[in-house]
């Protein structure tokens, strides 16, 4: 990882390396969690590594992303939250907040910076698929802006 600077701060450059060390480490993570192939994973977080790292992580498992826009209202985050029948959801902790109560069923997953990328023990296994998916694996439920109602799937 090497930081350089921006307008709006540090940016920071990862390696390919690091990117799949990253996602293995996060993959194992969520499978700690009970996250396994065909879950639904609801993404709520801005811009940010950890939401390309979260989403990588969920699909290399075989769960089912749903990446959900940081700007909706608590209502519609409600409304798709429930609609996708979400296992998990991650958050940054600007989303957190956003966040309605979550179901007892539904896990809250956290986004969080790491001062460095952490590593994926390679003794340790990452709980990715054992198989190739299927053509008719579901990969993600994208949703519509809802202009004219409720975002639909």
């Amino acid at each position: 990882m090497s930081p350089s600077s921006s307008r709006r701060g540090p940016v920071r450059k990862y390696t390919y390396r690091e990117l799949i060390s990253t996602v293995a480490t996060v993959a194992h993570a969520f499978t700690r969690q009970g996250i396994a192939k065909g879950d639904r994973v609801a993404l709520l977080s801005e811009n940010r590594p950890e939401w390309v790292f979260a989403y990588l992580a969920a699909t290399s498992l075989g769960a089912v992303i749903v990446p959900m826009d940081a700007q909706l209202t608590d209502k519609e985050i409600a409304v798709l939250l429930a609609n996708c029948a979400a296992r998990a959801v991650c958050v940054s902790a600007a989303t957190r907040e956003k966040l309605p109560a979550v179901r007892q069923s539904c896990r809250l997953l956290r986004c969080r910076r790491r001062r460095a990328v952490p590593r994926h023990d390679e003794g340790e296994p990452c709980g990715g698929p054992s198989a190739a998916p299927a053509d008719s694996d579901l990969a993600a439920i994208l949703y519509t802006s809802g202009t004219t109602g409720d975002p639909k799937a």
